[in-house]
């Protein structure tokens, strides 16, 4: 794990990302928006695979696996439903998760087995369910 402290600066997250693969990374994992394509950039570079965030991130470097994708417009388009029929209650925070198609993933790469997409959807159907737990905080 690194933090280059920016959601901007492509070239602080390349930095970190270059120091994760002089450890022996495999795949990197960005979570830093804007930043975070320094990450991927320097995965393409070392010809390893890099995990995109927010956005489907799978045009915007070689190499790129998939990507965890927010999906803010549904999101918004929500929370602007509620409200138009008057049943927005804005006193807590909302929660947009697997279950409620609030995060999801963008494409995946064709070099990733169907077995390996097959296990990762089941693991899905299990978040979903309740069957896994995933944590919210870090121990």
């Amino acid at each position: 794990m690194g933090y280059s402290g920016d959601f901007v600066k492509s070239d602080l997250c390349k930095t970190v990302a270059e120091n994760q693969i002089a450890q022996g990374a495999q795949v990197l994992f960005q979570v830093a928006g804007g930043c975070g394509l320094g990450t991927l950039t320097a995965a393409a570079q070392h010809k390893i695979w890099g995990i995109g965030v927010d956005k489907d991130q799978y045009n915007d470097a070689n190499r790129v696996l998939t990507s965890g994708v927010k999906h803010v417009d549904l999101g918004v388009f929500n929370v602007i439903k509620a409200t138009k029929d008057d049943r927005f209650n804005g006193d807590h925070d909302l929660q947009f998760t697997l279950a409620n198609e609030g995060m999801g993933l963008g494409k995946i790469n064709p070099a990733v087995p169907k077995a390996l997409i097959d296990k990762m959807n089941a693991i899905k159907q299990k978040i979903i369910s309740g069957q896994i737990k995933v944590p919210t905080t870090i121990k």
